[in-house]
């Protein structure tokens, strides 16, 4: 019975915390919110698990974390600065229909991230954007040209080459073949994989491609 009482005191306590800390927070999850969150469910398992410890050494924690997220919410709206510190800075990844190579490096977002985040957006083809922005929070937002279609018609696209590496799974996917793979290459002047740095294909053929800027 003690457990249970303690269980509902606590769930209610993380849930008013939250609630603090505003429906941003509970929206999307920056690295500093995340961070919080982690260590709210933590710090309220310590009571639960061990009899002997008193409830309030777990309501208590998660009240002043509570506390530190909103004192450097605050701080992060009057200092820029600090702001970038905690959350780091948008980055393009994508501009005119060409993927940032480097940019992807940086924030270890690989193109598989890319390809999914574009079939949850509904863009079927990395020449429809005009610009692609991975948030602080993880997402990714898309803007698309002008002759871009507005709803995604087409079939969806997967990764077939990234990197130099070939995806047999993904190309099955697409109902192709290493043979029809081998001609697409040729097509592309390309003589073998490790020049691409992505191509992507759909059932009704090659999407998107761009070779890798090889190091000599």
């Amino acid at each position: 019975m003690i457990l249970i009482i303690k269980t509902v005191i606590l769930y209610f306590s993380v849930i008013f915390s939250l609630r603090l800390m505003g429906k941003k927070q509970i929206a999307q999850l920056e690295p500093a919110e995340l961070t919080v969150a982690i260590m709210m469910s933590e710090l309220t398992t310590i009571p639960l698990s061990e009899p002997d410890v008193p409830i309030l050494n777990g309501i208590i924690p998660v009240f002043i974390l509570g506390a530190i997220e909103i004192l450097i919410s605050a701080l992060m709206i009057k200092n820029l600065k600090f702001r970038y510190l905690i959350t780091g800075h948008p980055t393009v990844i994508v501009e005119n229909g060409k993927i940032k190579d480097e940019a992807l490096k940086c924030t270890h977002f690989t193109t598989d991230d890319l390809l999914c985040e574009m079939r949850l957006n509904g863009v079927s083809s990395i020449t429809d954007i005009s610009c692609a922005v991975l948030e602080t929070g993880g997402r990714v937002s898309f803007f698309l040209n002008k002759n871009a279609p507005q709803e995604n018609c087409g079939a969806p696209s997967f990764s077939i080459i990234s990197k130099g590496i070939l995806m047999e799974k993904n190309l099955k996917n697409v109902g192709k073949d290493k043979k029809w793979l081998e001609k697409q290459l040729k097509k592309l002047n390309c003589e073998n994989t490790k020049e691409i740095l992505l191509l992507t294909a759909s059932t009704e053929g090659v999407t998107y491609f761009q070779k890798r800027k090889l190091k000599k």
